[in-house]
């Protein structure tokens, strides 16, 4: 299993508070201990809540906010690679065009 270089996960403190307030300290660090597991895993460890309705519930806002801080920071990083490889082919002399024919490699 493959772990995610991105090495924080964003809190919109709004939501958890008003979300966690229902919850004991206990369930909450479940859920933070399972957001944690889910982001370095990509995803691919999903927690199991069957036992706990208020988490399973809290999980399904909690997963979407970590998908989507996940998707914008592949974003980011395929920006950066990409503005990279852009530097070094003005450097070369290599086009856009060639570039994407290519496969959209990360060395120039």
């Amino acid at each position: 299993m493959e772990h995610n270089p991105m090495r924080y996960i964003r809190f919109y403190l709004d939501p958890w508070v008003i979300m966690s307030e229902r919850l004991t300290n206990e369930e909450s660090g479940r859920l933070f201990k399972a957001a944690l597991v889910y982001a370095d895993t990509k995803g691919e460890v999903e927690p199991d809540f069957s036992d706990n309705e208020n988490l399973a519930g809290i999980w399904v806002f909690a997963r979407s906010a970590v998908d989507r801080d996940m998707a914008c920071c592949q974003m980011k990083r395929e920006l950066r690679e990409y503005a990279a490889y852009i530097r070094r082919a003005k450097r070369r002399g290599l086009p856009f065009e060639d570039w994407r024919a290519a496969g959209c490699p990360k060395e120039g």
